[in-house]
């Protein structure tokens, strides 16, 4: 168990690189057709007892049925999550990971989005998921830390990278909740994506924030509603994510299974991405990234990166790496870490993962290194230029 949060931290935290254009929450609604009750199962709840799911399930579910499709809106740069758990506590886990309490394989599902959705289906009695919740909506977090506990919980405000997906556009008419306008992060979310922070008390409604549904409730709202509640922000937040927002749906990372499998492999956009198990798909995803690997465990993708290095698509400001003089940690670790031949170690002699870890490690702080001497070398042109040389 060590090992595979171990192996789910690794892909988190490093998840990163580059810079400046900033981001404002999203407070425009999406129109009524996608609007439904709030659900509360434990994922979006993080620390939840799994066994209180039932109980939140009649709480706040409803009926589950097909929806109609829900209309797709651009993918954000700000998200939300609602949490029981206190700052510290998640600085102290390095970030969000996903509550998996087994490991993600294709027999299991693990890997698909759609069993990460549903919640309540277990594997043996246990969670699996890859992937961990956040909403692009304030109202909605705040719904989910309000059943967090009878005190209450967290909300975050978090930097959309690109290795968050929409999952109302990876679903579209297949997802059984409407009101989540979830945008999940595959591996997980790094402490550096958290921008800030503020604690709610529970046991309100949405009519305490002056508004009919979760999904209603504004920041400013919030604010009216309880002017003494001050955000908290994160000191370690990396402002060279704020040039990213998050990806649009990926049909390919569906994973559907049992009937609703059936009923959706021979549909577009699905019926499309049949050539892979859901795993490699998950693979590629993450490698668009710079990422290598995942939460398997194997000995070829066990311990894994993922850096946001987006597709145009996905970037506010895209540059190439010319236009930039960074260097690619991806490239750099193909070139040091991959295998001389078939069977062969490569030149070092240590194990793929632990090479490309270090490269990447390596190459951040290059990077920290090039940005502080550019400052120090802007600084003494500075001062050169005051006194005329």
């Amino acid at each position: 168990m060590t090992r595979h949060v171990q192996l789910f931290s690794l892909l988190a935290l490093a998840v990163g690189l580059y810079s400046q254009v900033h981001a404002q929450p999203v407070e425009s609604l999406p129109s009524s057709d996608v609007r439904g009750e709030l659900r509360g199962p434990s994922e979006l709840l993080g620390a939840i007892d799994i066994n209180d799911l039932e109980r939140l399930d009649e709480r706040a579910l409803g009926a589950r049925r097909e929806n109609p499709p829900p209309k797709i809106l651009p993918p954000p740069q700000i998200v939300y999550r609602g949490d029981k758990r206190s700052p510290k506590e998640i600085e102290a886990n390095g970030g969000f990971l996903p509550s998996s309490e087994v490991k993600p394989t294709n027999e299991n599902n693990g890997f698909g989005l759609y069993m990460h959705h549903l919640g309540f289906s277990l594997v043996d009695g246990k969670r699996v998921t890859a992937y961990v919740s956040t909403t692009r909506f304030f109202g909605t977090a705040l719904g989910y830390a309000n059943m967090a506990s009878d005190e209450g919980g967290w909300i975050y405000e978090i930097q959309a990278l690109p290795h968050m997906i929409d999952s109302d556009g990876t679903l579209l008419q297949g997802r059984k909740w409407r009101n989540e306008f979830e945008i999940s992060a595959l591996a997980g979310i790094s402490w550096a994506q958290v921008k800030s922070a503020v604690q709610v008390p529970g046991g309100k409604t949405s009519q305490d924030y002056g508004a009919d549904n979760w999904s209603d409730v504004t920041v400013e709202g919030f604010k009216k509603s309880m002017p003494e509640k001050q955000w908290v922000n994160n000191s370690n937040y990396d402002s060279t994510f704020d040039q990213f927002k998050a990806s649009p749906g990926q049909p390919q990372l569906a994973g559907w299974f049992g009937n609703d499998h059936e009923k959706y492999k021979s549909q577009e956009p699905w019926s499309l991405n049949q050539t892979k198990t859901i795993e490699e798909y998950y693979m590629d995803f993450m490698n668009q990234f710079g990422g290598h690997g995942g939460p398997t465990g194997s000995a070829t993708t066990g311990a894994a990166t993922i850096g946001p290095r987006g597709s145009d698509e996905t970037r506010l400001d895209p540059k190439t790496e010319e236009e930039t003089g960074t260097l690619d940690p991806k490239a750099e670790e193909d070139k040091l870490c991959s295998p001389e031949g078939p069977g062969k170690p490569n030149k070092y002699g240590v194990p793929e993962d632990e090479c490309r870890r270090t490269v990447w490690q390596c190459v951040l702080e290059q990077k920290k290194k090039d940005e502080k001497e550019k400052k120090d070398d802007d600084k003494l042109g500075q001062h050169h230029r005051m006194r005329g040389f």
